[in-house]
C-alpha cells in the first residue's frame, strides 16, 4: 500500500485517502469511519468499488480496453457494445432499456434511438461541426462564424427555450456570453490582459471577480465586489515548482485552503466549504466555449 493522507475540515472532521503503489486511490475513509474501497486491474482501470454500505459496483472491460459492463450493488448489469472504431453502438440498461447509436461514413453520430421510441437526429456542416440536434418535439441549432472575430467559432445556439450568443476578441478568447431564456436576458463577460490571462469576470448578478498575477504568470490573488465593497477572496497561492500546479492558498478571511495536493498532484488536505461555496466558484473561471 502506498502513502496515506488525511483531509481535515474546518470543524476538525477527518477524511483519509490511501493510495496503492501505482498511485491509484485505494480507500477513502470519511469522518464517521466509513470506508470506500477501490480495486484495479493491471492497466490501472477500476474493476470494483465497494461503498460504505458494503454494496459493490463491478466494472468489466473488453479486450480493447473498452468498458463492457457495469454491475451495480443490486446485481443489475448495464452493458456496452462498440463498432470497430470504438464508438458505442448499443447501451443496454435495466433502468432505461436499450439505446442504439448510428454513425455516418465520417464517424459522426447520426441518430440516437432510445428504448421509449424517441430519437435524436444529428446533422453536421461541411466542416464537421454539429449543426442541428432535433427530435419530434425538440430542436437545438448551432451557428458559427458570426461577428467580428467569430470565424471558426461557435457564435450562437438556439433551442425551444431561447438562445445563447458568444462574442470573441481578436485572440479568439470568449469575452461575452448572452443567454436569453423565455425572454429573460443574462450576460456574462470576461476581460483579459495582453498575455491572455483573465483579469475580470462579470456575472449577470453584478458580481465581479478580479484576478492578480505574479511574475511567473500565476494567480496571486482574487478579489470581488461581493456585498458592494471590494475585498480579498483568496491570496498567498503556492505552486509546485516542477509542474506549476496550484496546491494551496489562503482565503481572505484567514480560513485554511480549500484543497491541498501532494507533490504527485493527489488530494492531501480538504477544508469544509461551509460559507465558502461562492469562493470555490472563483477557481472555476473557465467557460464552456473556448
Amino acid at each position: 500500500m502506498g502513502r496515506a493522507y488525511n483531509a481535515l475540515g474546518n470543524a476538525g472532521q477527518r477524511q483519509e485517502y490511501r493510495y496503492d503503489n501505482n498511485g491509484n486511490v485505494a480507500t477513502i475513509t470519511d469522518a464517521a469511519g466509513r470506508v470506500t474501497r477501490y480495486e484495479y486491474d493491471a492497466q490501472n482501470r477500476v474493476t470494483r468499488m465497494t461503498a460504505p454500505d458494503y454494496g459493490a459496483t463491478v466494472y468489466d472491460y473488453d479486450d480493447e480496453g473498452q468498458l463492457q459492463s457495469v454491475q451495480d450493488p443490486r446485481g443489475l448489469v448495464t452493458s456496452y457494445a462498440y463498432n470497430g472504431f470504438g464508438d458505442p453502438v448499443r447501451i443496454t440498461s435495466p433502468d432505461s432499456g436499450t439505446t442504439t447509436y448510428d454513425y455516418d461514413s465520417a464517424g459522426r453520430l447520426r441518430t440516437e434511438n432510445k428504448a421509449n421510441g424517441k430519437s435524436l437526429v444529428y446533422t453536421w456542416d461541411a466542416l464537421g461541426r454539429l449543426q442541428n440536434r432535433t427530435s419530434a418535439n425538440f430542436g437545438e441549432y448551432f451557428s458559427y462564424d458570426q461577428g467580428s472575430y467569430g470565424i471558426g467559432r461557435l457564435t450562437r445556439i438556439d433551442d425551444t427555450t431561447g438562445n445563447a450568443t458568444y462574442r470573441y476578441n481578436a485572440a479568439g478568447e470568449l469575452v461575452e456570453q448572452s443567454n436569453s431564456i423565455y425572454g429573460s436576458s443574462h450576460t456574462t463577460s470576461w476581460t483579459y490582459d495582453s498575455s491572455g490571462r483573465l483579469l475580470r469576470l462579470n456575472y449577470p448578478t453584478g458580481l465581479v471577480l478580479s484576478y492578480g498575477y505574479d511574475g511567473y504568470g500565476q494567480v496571486s490573488g482574487i478579489s470581488s465586489n461581493l456585498g458592494g465593497a471590494w475585498s480579498t477572496i483568496a491570496n498567498t497561492f503556492l505552486y509546485q515548482p516542477a509542474t506549476g500546479q496550484r496546491y494551496a492558498w489562503k482565503f481572505g478571511n484567514g480560513l485554511p485552503p480549500l484543497v491541498a495536493l501532494d507533490t504527485d498532484g493527489r488530494i492531501q488536505q480538504l477544508a469544509s466549504l461551509g460559507r465558502q461555496r461562492l469562493r470555490a466558484n472563483c477557481f472555476e473561471s473557465h467557460h464552456p466555449v473556448g
